[in-house]
């Protein structure tokens, strides 16, 4: 793959990400949401599941680890943007992911590292800490939803490590994108069971969108991973990170959100930091 390729690719992945994320801050209950979204990439995943081979033992064992990783991230998801808003979750949960991708890169996938690298991962730190309204730091409510910004960038980062050892693992990487579709399963049964006659409203109401915003998002992601799959993973991270200042303008200019200077500064700290990683 060329680097104008891998570029078109991770831009896709960008815009995907950033829709598919609004739509979670726009919608009242995040975890019907969660469940009527991956019913639509279930459904998706059987189609193509006759396109592709079973994955193999090794390969299936580490869908296995994703899919616990997916579906907790996504109850600490539901939590973070019910406390607080989205120009705070996405910058640092996108932020504690992306390190964590970056230190799977450095110490299991053996990917050289500098001093420069190691700079820019405390920079994203400091970006993280920036973030902090620190005249009400131990105010319950900004502990409360900092809790849950965290387990969603940790579970989101080991999910996205995971897959990338998946996709790397695999013959072919179409083969793992296919039967990661079926991640959601627990989440999309939880739904059902417990939140029935919302997730039918939720369809009568908004199929359209709930088909689009399941498309963007498995587009999304399997851009991501098949640049990954060719490409050195600290290669794709500075592009595909303006996701995190595209959701922040966002959260703020359309969303009304709060704190605009901070969290603009913030955002921006972090984009760079992480794209110090790549440059040097």
């Amino acid at each position: 793959m060329n680097e104008f390729a891998a570029l078109i690719l991770v831009m896709v992945y960008v815009f995907c990400s950033v829709g598919y994320t609004t739509l979670i801050k726009l919608s009242g209950n995040r975890l019907v949401l969660f469940g009527a979204l991956n019913i639509i990439t279930i459904l998706f995943g059987f189609f193509f599941a006759f396109l592709v081979p079973l994955p193999s033992k090794g390969v299936g064992y580490v869908i296995l680890g994703s899919m616990i990783s997916y579906n907790v991230m996504l109850f600490f998801a539901a939590r973070a943007y019910h406390v607080t808003d989205m120009s705070k979750v996405y910058p640092i949960s996108v932020a504690l992911k992306y390190t964590l991708v970056i230190l799977f890169g450095k110490l299991l996938l053996e990917e050289t590292a500098n001093i420069f690298e190691w700079i820019g991962i405390i920079g994203i730190g400091c970006g993280i800490l920036f973030q902090m309204n620190w005249s009400r730091f131990l105010h319950k409510e900004d502990l409360h939803s900092l809790f849950f910004i965290t387990g969603m960038g940790v579970f989101g980062g080991l999910q996205f490590c995971l897959d990338i050892y998946g996709t790397r693992l695999s013959e072919n990487p179409f083969t793992y994108i296919v039967w990661s579709m079926f991640l959601g399963i627990p989440v999309s049964l939880f739904a059902i069971i417990k939140y029935k006659i919302g997730l039918v409203a939720l369809f009568r109401k908004d199929w359209k969108q709930i088909i689009a915003s399941s498309f963007m998002d498995n587009l999304g992601y399997a851009c991501i991973l098949l640049v990954t799959y060719w490409l050195k993973i600290l290669y794709v991270l500075p592009v595909s990170n303006l996701s995190i200042v595209v959701a922040t303008l966002i959260g703020i200019i359309s969303l009304k959100e709060s704190m605009a200077r901070r969290r603009i500064a913030s955002a921006v700290v972090i984009f760079l930091s992480i794209a110090l990683v790549q440059i040097f």
